[in-house]
C-alpha cells in the first residue's frame, strides 16, 4: 500500500495526538465523561450529530460493573441486532476480538475515546475507538441505537 507524504503526516499527527490523550479506565467507581473526553479529533466532532454524540456519551457512562449493566446496555441496543454475552469470559488470545456485545470486556478493556467517525449515510454512524466499533443508526423515533458492534483493536 502506498502511503502520501500528507497522508502520513495527518496519520502521525492523529496517531501522536492520541498517545499523549491520558486513558481513562472504564471500571472505575464513578465512572463519568462528558462529551469532550470522548472526542480526540476535532474534525470528528464536526462530523458526528450532537445527538449521536450524546447517546455515545450515555452509553459510556452507562457501563458500570452492577446487576442491571445488560438491560442499562440493551436500552442503547436496536431490538435483536446484538448479541449481548453476560457471563462469557473470552480467552485470553482472543479477548479483545469478537462480534458479541460481550460485558466483561466491556467493563474491563473497552476503550472509549472515539478515534474515528465514519458517516455511512444519513441516518448510520461508524464510531471507531482503540478496541471497538460502533454502528448507529437513526429510529423512526428519531432515536440513536447501536445496530451494529464489533471488538477488534486498531492495528
Amino acid at each position: 500500500m502506498k502511503l502520501h507524504f500528507h497522508s502520513f503526516i495527518l496519520l502521525t499527527l492523529l496517531l501522536s495526538n492520541c498517545i499523549a490523550q491520558p486513558t481513562k479506565i472504564i471500571n472505575n467507581a464513578d465512572p463519568t465523561y462528558a462529551e469532550s473526553d470522548l472526542i480526540i479529533n476535532l474534525n470528528d466532532a464536526n462530523i458526528l450529530p450532537k445527538d449521536v454524540l450524546s447517546t455515545y456519551t450515555n452509553f459510556v457512562n452507562s457501563i458500570t460493573d452492577t446487576p442491571n449493566l445488560r438491560s442499562s446496555i440493551e436500552s442503547f441496543c436496536l431490538p435483536q441486532a446484538i448479541t449481548i454475552s453476560a457471563n462469557t469470559i473470552r480467552p485470553e488470545n482472543m479477548k479483545e476480538y469478537g462480534q458479541d456485545l460481550n460485558l466483561h470486556f466491556l467493563t474491563h478493556d473497552f476503550s472509549p475515546q472515539i478515534f474515528i467517525v465514519r458517516k455511512e449515510s444519513k441516518d448510520k454512524y461508524l464510531i471507531r475507538t482503540g478496541t471497538t466499533a460502533i454502528w448507529f443508526v437513526k429510529t423512526s423515533t428519531d432515536q440513536w441505537k447501536i445496530y451494529k458492534y464489533l471488538d477488534k483493536p486498531i492495528e
